[in-house]
């Protein structure tokens, strides 16, 4: 067999390869989406006639690397 014949076979295969990590790792690990969790709370202060004071408390944690 030839040298060339077999490098060509390698990087043919390594290519392969690096194709199915990047699929696995961003298609079926969905590691192309951030991984943070988000929470929104909603506190209700005072109330006057139809008016409304309310308060907002938004928490954002990344849970990425």
């Amino acid at each position: 067999m030839d040298t060339g014949y077999i490098l060509d076979i390698v990087k043919t295969v390594s290519l392969v390869i690096g194709g199915l990590w990047v699929i696995y790792n961003y298609a079926w690990k969905r590691e192309r989406y951030p991984r943070t969790e988000f929470n929104l709370d909603i506190k209700l202060i005072d109330q006057h006639k139809n008016l409304l004071l309310l308060e907002f408390i938004a928490n954002l944690e990344n849970k990425g690397a």
